[in-house]
């Protein structure tokens, strides 16, 4: 893999180190919920032109190293958690029950 990344008009290298967990860190995300998970997160990312470079999901938090062009913000990018969330709530509707999450999945 070479060292820039070739863009429409630019070179770049923008590596990024992200990682966020599920909400009170409960060990949540396994079997099925972690191919979705990751599923998920190539989806998105080829659709903002994201490169990811290594990805590991483990039971409790997921860690993320990607190449994020400079005509996506980071906080744009990070609203991926959003639609995940979203896609496991319909999945698993058993998450949305109180003593799990309620409304909201991912820790801020």
């Amino acid at each position: 893999m070479t060292k820039y990344r070739k863009l429409p008009h630019m070179y770049c290298k923008c590596n990024r180190h992200l990682a966020f967990t599920p909400k009170y860190r409960f060990q949540i995300i396994e079997g099925m919920m972690k191919s979705l998970v990751d599923h998920y997160l190539q989806v998105i990312s080829r659709w903002k032109d994201v490169l990811i470079i290594e990805i590991n999901v483990q039971k409790y938090y997921i860690h993320l190293v990607c190449s994020i062009p400079p005509i996506v913000s980071i906080p744009e990018y990070m609203r991926m958690k959003v639609k995940i969330a979203i896609k496991l709530f319909k999945t698993y509707p058993i998450l949305k029950q109180k003593p799990y999450f309620g409304n909201h999945f991912w820790s801020k």
